[in-house]
């Protein structure tokens, strides 16, 4: 397959920068995380499900497409890296016992 030529290269450029820059919120939140040793309204389950699909959007861009999508690739694998760092965060700073259902009761 030839490779992309006019606005299509610089499309393509763009797209594989977008695929690095999309996930900066997950920085941020680390960041956040981190600097507050505060997991409280962050969900575990979606951070897990966030990094799984990284993985399955890796593995496509990898293997199963023709030729290899590097932006799959890299996005699949900045989005897994930024969730593990996130849910590792949330294990460490989850205070045992914090269920929201009982804060809704208290209320």
């Amino acid at each position: 397959m030839k490779s992309p030529t006019g606005w299509k290269k610089y499309y393509t450029h763009w797209m594989t920068l977008w695929a690095v820059i999309a996930h900066s919120w997950l920085v941020i939140q680390a960041t956040e995380l981190y600097r507050s040793k505060d997991a409280n309204g962050l969900s575990l389950a979606a951070f897990i499900f966030l990094s799984f699909s990284g993985v399955i959007w890796f593995i496509y861009g990898t293997f199963v497409i023709e030729p290899r999508s590097r932006i799959l690739m890299i996005s699949g694998a900045v989005s897994f890296i930024l969730a593990v760092i996130n849910i590792v965060g949330i294990a460490l700073y989850q205070k045992d016992g914090d269920d929201q259902s009982e804060d809704l009761v208290a209320e």
